[in-house]
């Protein structure tokens, strides 16, 4: 059953780092005030440019990121595991999730996909003691000027976790991989009809 109580509102966590594993919108100060750790690296790994040495991971946890992805369900979900983000006071990794559409008759279609996740990823997240956030509603930051856009959903899993079950990232996005197939198995049926929802719609 779908636990709301691992649900959690956009404006309550902040990106620490983005797809591509750099800095995102995290402050220093923000990481000092709940007592977290965090580099000072002029590493390229981690900065596009040399102007600020602040990253909020610790190499540690750094190495659980990678500008890459995961997917389940015969690659039809693709998760984007670069991303990491601060909330109440404790990091996360951020996996997310994106349905794209290309115009209104899509975007139904997306929404529901995007909705339908919650489930899986909420089985996830109570296993993990992380939470889930789903974007059931695409404001003007998700559609472009073309009529296309995205709907988004994001599985928070604690850095603690994830350095309890692996110390690298090939070996934790084994594990994952592994965690995400067995919560999305009953999900395949889903799939299989939301694309043949796309595929009579594109009729």
């Amino acid at each position: 059953m779908f636990n709301l109580e691992r649900t959690i509102p956009r404006d309550s966590f902040t990106f620490m780092t983005n797809s591509s594993c750099e800095l995102a919108v995290v402050t220093e100060d923000e990481l000092i005030r709940a007592g977290l750790a965090y580099q000072n690296t002029f590493d390229p790994k981690y900065h596009d440019d040399n102007d600020d040495p602040f990253y909020p991971l610790t190499k540690e946890e750094g190495a659980m990121i990678s500008s890459d992805i995961v997917s389940c369900c015969n690659s039809e979900i693709t998760f984007y595991t670069g991303y990491s983000a601060l909330y109440n006071g404790k990091k996360y990794l951020a996996l997310v999730c994106e349905s794209h559409f290309e115009n209104k008759d899509e975007q139904v279609t997306a929404k529901s996909m995007n909705s339908s996740l919650s489930l899986p990823l909420s089985s996830i997240a109570q296993r993990t003691g992380g939470h889930v956030y789903c974007n059931e509603n695409a404001g003007p930051e998700n559609i472009w000027s073309n009529g296309s856009g995205n709907y988004e959903t994001i599985l928070f899993i604690p850095f603690e976790f994830a350095l309890d079950k692996a110390s690298q990232f090939t070996e934790w996005k084994t594990y994952l991989s592994g965690l995400l197939e067995g919560s999305f198995t009953a999900f395949s049926t889903m799939i299989a009809f939301f694309k043949s929802a796309s595929a009579a719609i594109e009729k």
